[in-house]
């Protein structure tokens, strides 16, 4: 057999090795991002569009409902560029989840740095110097089963008085969806059990991914616990992560509640 001509053999490193560094930069990662995913610099692809539809089809849906009632605006559900949730909503918030993003970008490789964070992470709770009374569930790749399709989340203990406390497996969850965003919506239905009415539940997309609003409002629609009025019992916000500690907050029940009302129609995205 003929040796392979060392010039494409040359070719094909740099190939591969340019590919590589495509694979782990931010701009490449940020098809479906208002921002890169390290938050740095804005980036204006297809969310903006998003964003503007999302809007003409509140105004179009609610005009009726507008001229009934001046205090139904859609800044009401959505704020744009904001630090945080106000403190009425904050006060209320019972469970958190929070897509990690970010990080993998800095490691040598795309699939390569999703699984050094989230193993690192889960690896390490114990040192981190968290004094509050709170549970934290982590999805991680470092218990993976034998035939590689699933991975088993963590739930690790901390108390305000003397931090890391201890973890467990939780061995009743399969894990295997493949977009974080997915995963979030896991771990909603995962919570809905232990909720009282009133609670709030906050979903954060650390890489800002306008998709996580449109999955969350399909998954209310159709899930989400609701009183005999139809009325949702435990509001969901979407906090899209932006440049310098911002962010794009998405009230999805109150969306939701908005167009029944406006339409008619409980369950519209069923």
């Amino acid at each position: 057999m003929a040796e392979r001509n060392p010039d494409q053999k040359r070719l094909n490193l740099v190939k591969r090795e340019t590919n590589r560094i495509r694979y782990t930069s931010s701009a490449m990662n940020t098809c479906q991002a208002v921002v890169k995913p390290d938050c740095s610099i804005p980036k204006v692809l297809k969310s903006t569009g998003i964003k503007q539809a999302f809007k003409n089809i509140f105004m179009s849906m609610t005009n009726s409902t507008v001229e009934q009632n001046k205090e139904i605006t859609f800044e009401k559900f959505v704020s744009y560029n904001v630090r945080s949730l106000c403190e009425e909503v904050k006060d209320l918030v019972k469970y958190v989840t929070i897509e990690f993003v970010g990080v993998k970008f800095k490691a040598s490789g795309t699939h390569d740095g999703k699984k050094v964070i989230s193993t690192y992470l889960t690896r390490h709770m114990d040192q981190l110097q968290i004094k509050k009374n709170l549970e934290i569930d982590i999805d991680s790749e470092l218990y993976v089963s034998d035939c590689s399709t699933f991975t088993t989340p963590i739930r690790c203990f901390d108390s305000a008085t003397n931090g890391f406390l201890s973890n467990k497996k939780l061995t009743s969850i399969k894990q295997s969806k493949g977009e974080a965003e997915m995963s979030q919506i896991d771990w909603l239905w995962e919570y809905a059990s232990d909720l009282s009415p009133g609670d709030v539940c906050v979903s954060m997309v650390t890489s800002g991914d306008i998709d996580a609003v449109v999955l969350h409002l399909f998954f209310a629609s159709w899930k989400w616990k609701r009183n005999k009025n139809g009325r949702f019992i435990n509001p969901i916000y979407v906090l899209l992560h932006k440049p310098a500690g911002m962010f794009d907050i998405y009230n999805i029940t109150g969306l939701l509640e908005t167009f029944e009302s406006s339409t008619e129609d409980i369950g519209i995205l069923d």
